[in-house]
Protein backbone atom coordinates (compact mmCIF):
# COMPACT_ATOMS: atom_id res chain seq x y z
CA UNK A 1 0.00 0.00 0.00
CA UNK A 2 2.85 2.60 0.59
CA UNK A 3 4.41 1.80 -2.47
CA UNK A 4 1.29 2.49 -4.24
CA UNK A 5 1.29 5.84 -2.34
CA UNK A 6 4.97 6.81 -2.93
CA UNK A 7 4.26 6.05 -6.86
CA UNK A 8 1.07 7.97 -6.88
CA UNK A 9 3.22 11.14 -5.81
CA UNK A 10 6.12 10.71 -7.38
CA UNK A 11 3.79 10.59 -10.78
CA UNK A 12 2.46 13.91 -9.32
CA UNK A 13 5.39 15.31 -8.70
CA UNK A 14 7.23 14.25 -12.10
CA UNK A 15 4.24 15.86 -13.91
CA UNK A 16 4.49 18.90 -12.13
CA UNK A 17 7.98 19.14 -12.72
CA UNK A 18 7.84 18.38 -16.56
CA UNK A 19 5.09 20.82 -17.51
CA UNK A 20 5.38 24.49 -17.88
CA UNK A 21 3.77 27.30 -15.58
CA UNK A 22 2.02 29.23 -17.55
CA UNK A 23 0.83 32.82 -15.59
CA UNK A 24 -2.86 33.47 -14.84
CA UNK A 25 -4.41 36.46 -16.50
CA UNK A 26 -4.31 38.79 -13.54
CA UNK A 27 -0.62 38.01 -13.31
CA UNK A 28 0.43 38.61 -17.09
CA UNK A 29 -1.66 41.73 -16.81
CA UNK A 30 0.24 42.94 -14.07
CA UNK A 31 3.85 41.94 -15.36
CA UNK A 32 2.53 43.64 -18.74
CA UNK A 33 2.03 47.45 -16.77
CA UNK A 34 5.46 46.50 -15.39
CA UNK A 35 7.25 45.88 -19.08
CA UNK A 36 5.25 49.29 -19.76
CA UNK A 37 6.46 50.73 -17.17
CA UNK A 38 10.27 50.26 -17.73
CA UNK A 39 9.23 50.72 -21.75
CA UNK A 40 10.21 47.39 -22.63
CA UNK A 41 7.13 47.64 -24.82
CA UNK A 42 5.08 50.47 -26.14
CA UNK A 43 2.46 51.91 -23.36
CA UNK A 44 -0.85 51.73 -25.98
CA UNK A 45 -0.53 48.18 -26.73
CA UNK A 46 -4.00 46.51 -27.35
CA UNK A 47 -4.25 42.45 -27.55
CA UNK A 48 -5.13 40.98 -30.50
CA UNK A 49 -4.26 37.27 -30.05
CA UNK A 50 -3.77 34.72 -27.62
CA UNK A 51 -2.23 31.62 -28.72
CA UNK A 52 -1.62 28.46 -26.77
CA UNK A 53 0.55 25.39 -27.97
CA UNK A 54 -0.63 22.55 -26.38
CA UNK A 55 1.27 19.71 -26.19
CA UNK A 56 -0.24 16.09 -25.30
CA UNK A 57 2.46 13.62 -25.34
CA UNK A 58 3.48 12.10 -22.83
CA UNK A 59 2.32 14.99 -20.02
CA UNK A 60 -0.11 17.52 -20.86
CA UNK A 61 1.94 21.06 -21.50
CA UNK A 62 0.62 24.97 -22.57
CA UNK A 63 2.64 27.70 -23.38
CA UNK A 64 0.85 30.85 -24.04
CA UNK A 65 1.45 33.64 -26.15
CA UNK A 66 -0.45 37.58 -26.05
CA UNK A 67 -0.22 38.69 -29.52
CA UNK A 68 -0.43 42.65 -28.95
CA UNK A 69 -0.37 45.35 -31.71
CA UNK A 70 1.51 48.65 -30.59
CA UNK A 71 0.70 52.38 -32.18
CA UNK A 72 2.34 51.27 -35.23
CA UNK A 73 0.18 48.38 -35.97
CA UNK A 74 3.07 46.34 -36.11
CA UNK A 75 2.61 42.96 -33.46
CA UNK A 76 4.57 41.99 -30.83
CA UNK A 77 4.11 38.50 -28.61
CA UNK A 78 4.69 38.08 -25.07
CA UNK A 79 4.92 35.11 -23.24
CA UNK A 80 4.93 35.13 -19.50
CA UNK A 81 6.26 31.84 -17.35
CA UNK A 82 5.91 31.35 -13.56
CA UNK A 83 9.64 30.41 -12.21
CA UNK A 84 8.67 26.85 -10.69
CA UNK A 85 11.98 26.20 -9.51
CA UNK A 86 13.02 26.91 -6.39
CA UNK A 87 16.75 27.03 -7.37
CA UNK A 88 16.35 30.17 -9.40
CA UNK A 89 16.41 33.75 -7.93
CA UNK A 90 14.06 35.81 -10.52
CA UNK A 91 9.99 34.78 -9.99
CA UNK A 92 9.02 35.28 -13.41
CA UNK A 93 10.85 35.05 -16.91
CA UNK A 94 8.98 36.77 -19.94
CA UNK A 95 9.52 36.30 -23.69
CA UNK A 96 8.92 39.11 -26.22
CA UNK A 97 9.21 38.60 -29.60
CA UNK A 98 9.89 42.05 -31.18
CA UNK A 99 9.00 40.84 -35.04
CA UNK A 100 5.82 38.78 -35.33
CA UNK A 101 4.12 38.22 -38.63
CA UNK A 102 0.87 36.44 -39.77
CA UNK A 103 0.86 33.53 -42.32
CA UNK A 104 -2.50 33.33 -43.71
CA UNK A 105 -2.09 30.07 -45.21
CA UNK A 106 -2.15 28.47 -42.37
CA UNK A 107 -4.33 24.97 -42.31
CA UNK A 108 -6.98 24.81 -39.40
CA UNK A 109 -7.68 21.76 -38.19
CA UNK A 110 -11.54 20.33 -38.07
CA UNK A 111 -13.01 20.25 -34.33
CA UNK A 112 -12.45 15.93 -34.81
CA UNK A 113 -8.76 16.64 -34.93
CA UNK A 114 -6.19 16.58 -32.09
CA UNK A 115 -2.23 16.16 -32.58
CA UNK A 116 -0.45 15.63 -30.11
CA UNK A 117 0.63 19.00 -30.37
CA UNK A 118 -1.12 22.01 -31.43
CA UNK A 119 -1.82 25.92 -31.50
CA UNK A 120 -5.36 27.01 -29.87
CA UNK A 121 -6.35 30.31 -30.75
CA UNK A 122 -8.97 32.86 -28.66
CA UNK A 123 -11.17 32.49 -31.16
CA UNK A 124 -11.27 28.38 -30.87
CA UNK A 125 -9.54 27.60 -33.70
CA UNK A 126 -6.82 25.30 -33.71
CA UNK A 127 -3.81 24.40 -36.39
CA UNK A 128 -1.07 22.37 -36.37
CA UNK A 129 1.36 24.94 -36.66
CA UNK A 130 1.46 28.76 -35.32
CA UNK A 131 -0.20 30.93 -37.44
CA UNK A 132 2.24 33.61 -36.17
CA UNK A 133 5.71 33.85 -36.71
CA UNK A 134 7.79 34.85 -33.72
CA UNK A 135 11.08 36.20 -34.59
CA UNK A 136 13.41 38.64 -32.82
CA UNK A 137 12.85 37.14 -28.99
CA UNK A 138 14.11 38.93 -26.07
CA UNK A 139 14.15 37.14 -22.70
CA UNK A 140 13.61 39.22 -19.56
CA UNK A 141 13.75 38.12 -15.77
CA UNK A 142 11.53 39.81 -13.55
CA UNK A 143 12.00 39.80 -9.40
CA UNK A 144 9.11 40.49 -7.20
CA UNK A 145 8.99 41.83 -3.97
CA UNK A 146 6.62 43.02 -1.46
CA UNK A 147 8.00 45.62 1.19
CA UNK A 148 5.65 46.02 4.15
CA UNK A 149 3.10 48.95 3.77
CA UNK A 150 3.42 49.34 0.21
CA UNK A 151 2.19 47.32 -3.07
CA UNK A 152 4.51 44.83 -4.58
CA UNK A 153 7.40 45.97 -6.79
CA UNK A 154 8.86 44.23 -9.83
CA UNK A 155 12.26 44.35 -11.38
CA UNK A 156 13.15 43.42 -14.66
CA UNK A 157 16.26 42.42 -15.71
CA UNK A 158 17.40 41.51 -19.43
CA UNK A 159 18.58 37.45 -19.30
CA UNK A 160 21.67 37.47 -20.33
Amino acid sequence: MKKKIFLCLLVICAFLCLTSCDTNEETSDVLLTALQEEKIVDADLILVDKVSKIGTTLFYSQTTYYIYKDCDNKLIAINYDTNISSQNEYDYSVEVYYNVSVDNDVEYLNDDTTPESYYSYQDGKKSEYNKYNLENKTDYLVYESKPLFSKTKYTIKKAN
